[in-house]
């Protein structure tokens, strides 16, 4: 540390210039350091970043009020926080370039950006730029001139791409009654094609699913729903068993996946899985209500692998929120995946990887919202049209003035081993 940068520069004169030495490692200096103006080959450098400064906002209007902005700001943000229900919402904050005394208050208006509050902690302290994290697809923006995120990769088109489509002009009680009269069996979602996108995961859970499966002779897929992911997976292995818990998807599974070499067992969720210890080299699990994690490690061959992408926290409470309010702690607590890799190692499974991503959903009209809750009939459990009529003429009232509305689910991709 020096005190201006002359006496920096005789400090680093001394250090590079020291006999017998090779290399310089200095520890925690800014990206942007001078030091790297003044190499003779810039190229003989190779930094590494490290953390230095990790920002957590706990209280959102008291953080944006608290700084400074380097312009004149007019904007409202709205902010997901998945641990702190305070901090969610939509927030108007108004401040004079670079004048103390910034206002913010919270609003009924609809956001002009949208973020996470992992996101405005790394934007809170100026070492990342909100321009940025949209050009990630970690921001959007909502109006001209605000940030302008990148679309996700997705199940469909959203609403703004097919603006003018006669969907978007349809009669409530048309789009309500399409939806409510649509087949919600099996883990087929093509209907909501062209009325709601999802970004996906990274890892691309299909595709290492179907890597897994060539590398192995036994394979089973628990609470394989309709078998229509395991089935995109094939040729299976020599030994392929499914197991279903919910009579319907149990009849789907089978008639899709029997053909293509694989048994389906019906079985309940909670009950003993009814296979031999040892038996399968590979168990898998796409969206598992609640991983059985003794079991797995039972029935798992040693040096067994199990691969799976659970649902992550938090998955779709601003839309839950919408019709039951805001939920307490315990709910945002849920499907922890540090707690699920605690409970897989208490099972004696070395977890060997964790990943958890959050992703946007984004809504173009009412009837997808019927879909949905018809279909994940635990988000917003004895859901039905008329029990929730009010609720649901509001989002559509919401959705025509935005243009869709935004939700955020979560996923985690587990991969673990028995030893």
């Amino acid at each position: 540390m020096a005190l201006d940068a002359a006496a920096a520069r005789a400090l680093w004169d001394v250090l590079l210039d020291l006999d017998l030495t090779d290399d310089v490692h200095p520890f925690m200096i800014p990206t942007d350091d001078v030091v790297a103006q003044w190499l003779v080959d810039r190229r003989k450098a190779t930094p590494t970043l490290f953390d230095n400064l990790w920002v957590r906002v706990l209280d959102v209007p008291t953080a944006l009020a608290a700084r400074q902005y380097a312009a004149d700001v007019d904007v409202v943000l709205g902010v997901h926080d998945a641990r702190l229900a305070g901090n969610s919402g939509s927030w108007r904050l108004r401040a004079r370039a670079f004048a103390p005394g910034a206002e913010v208050v919270r609003t009924d208006e609809p956001a002009d950006v949208t973020l996470d509050v992992r996101e405005l902690g790394a934007a809170y302290l100026g070492g990342e730029t909100l321009v940025a994290l949209a050009a990630a697809g970690l921001v959007a923006g909502h109006r001209p001139g605000r940030s302008r995120g990148r679309r996700p990769r997705s199940r469909g088109r959203s609403r703004r791409a097919r603006a003018g489509c006669s969907e978007a002009v349809r009669p409530y009680d048309d789009l309500v009654a399409d939806a409510a009269a649509a087949d919600v069996d099996g883990w087929d979602f093509s209907w909501l094609d062209g009325r709601a996108t999802e970004e996906r995961p990274s890892w691309r859970y299909a595709k290492r699913l179907a890597a897994a499966l060539t590398g192995v002779g036994s394979a089973l897929d628990l609470q394989t729903g309709g078998g229509e992911v395991l089935a995109t997976a094939a040729p299976f292995p020599r030994v392929m068993v499914a197991t279903e818990g919910w009579p319907p998807n149990a009849a789907r599974a089978t008639a899709l996946l029997h053909p293509l070499g694989c048994a389906v067992v019906t079985a309940r969720d909670d009950a003993p899985l009814p296979f031999a210890d040892g038996a399968f080299e590979l168990v898998t699990s796409r969206h598992p209500v609640v991983p059985p994690w003794a079991e797995i490690a039972r029935v798992l061959a040693p040096g067994g692998t199990y691969l799976a992408q659970h649902v992550g926290p938090a998955s779709g409470f601003e839309l839950i929120e919408a019709f039951l309010g805001p939920l307490d702690e315990e709910h945002r607590r849920g499907r922890d995946p540090f707690a699920e890799a605690a409970e897989a190692r208490a099972a004696r499974l070395e977890v060997a990887e964790l990943r958890t991503e959050r992703l946007r959903i984004e809504i173009a009209d009412v009837g997808a919202v019927v879909y949905l809750l018809r279909k994940l009939v635990w988000w917003v459990p004895g859901f039905t049209v008329e029990r929730y009529g009010a609720e649901l003429s509001a989002l559509d009232a919401r959705i025509r003035r935005d243009g869709s509305f935004v939700a955020h689910s979560s996923r985690t991709l587990v991969v673990a081993r028995r030893a």
